[in-house]
């Protein structure tokens, strides 16, 4: 580990590569950070500009830092993402940020970019007491990959506007769901398992994919659009009304398979 209170500054066109386990107090990447396997644990910003790049070499980030730390990773992927230190992590970047395995949201809160997607391709965990704090703008909450979704707050966080599908991938529910919108994109999957989505703008739940109500699990939306081509099922119960279905002014359009 570096000494307490320093900021790691890397320079333009070198590269450092840990090779063991590493803590950063700060971090200012012009070059290149490589990692192989260890952990690297940050408790203030963690950022890259210029030709500053990550390379994640399946090495895990653990934010645990107590104040605001902001995440700049200038377009660079993370494998298995850990906020951990009871702070608010904020995302800001001018491109989208990629997490390619876990992302674990632990303690303290998120901040996702006004107008930069997340991208998250592997299991999604909210523990109880964590905050989301959905973007303000256009930025979407990408869930691509085979992966379940769980948030333990009572109140289920905000994720802002969800789409489903990197195609093709089936996203399975671990908890209830809310969302601004919800869309299915074409040959992926949205599998409730018995939990409930609830949407909170007028654009509601859209399905080009496959919408599956396994279980008895609510929709709680203003609108529900099912494409050409597109399924909405359910299993594990008689038909669609074995789940409550509430549906505002937006009414529901079908052209797929219901």
């Amino acid at each position: 580990n570096f000494e307490e209170g320093l900021e790691v500054y890397v320079w333009p066109g070198t590269t450092f590569k840990p090779g063991q386990n590493t803590q950063f107090d700060a971090a200012d990447m012009r070059g290149s950070l490589v990692g192989s396997g260890e952990t690297i644990t940050v408790k203030g910003d963690f950022s890259f500009a210029g030709s500053g790049a990550f390379t994640h070499g399946n090495s895990p980030v653990v934010f645990s830092g107590t104040g605001t730390q902001t995440i700049v990773p200038n377009g660079c992927s993370f494998k298995n993402m850990t906020f951990s230190g009871g702070g608010t992590y904020k995302f800001s970047d001018s491109q989208a940020m990629t997490v390619t395995g876990v992302f674990n949201l632990t303690s303290g809160t998120f901040v996702a970019d006004d107008d930069k997607d997340l991208i998250l391709q592997g299991n999604v965990t909210i523990a109880s007491g964590s905050t989301f704090t959905k973007s303000t703008g256009t930025a979407k909450t990408q869930l691509r990959g085979d992966l379940t979704l769980t948030d333990s707050n009572t109140t289920k966080q905000n994720l802002g506007k969800l789409v489903i599908g990197g195609s093709p991938d089936n996203v399975t529910l671990g908890s209830d769901l809310t969302a601004e919108t919800v869309e299915v994109t074409a040959a992926n999957t949205l599998t409730t398992a018995g939990y409930s989505i609830t949407t909170t703008t007028a654009d509601g739940i859209s399905v080009s994919g496959t919408l599956t109500q396994s279980g008895a699990g609510d929709l709680v939306t203003d609108k529900v659009t099912i494409v050409s081509g597109a399924t909405w099922s359910q299993t594990g119960g008689t038909d669609l009304d074995a789940a409550k279905i509430t549906v505002g002014s937006g009414g529901v359009s079908v052209s797929g398979t219901v």
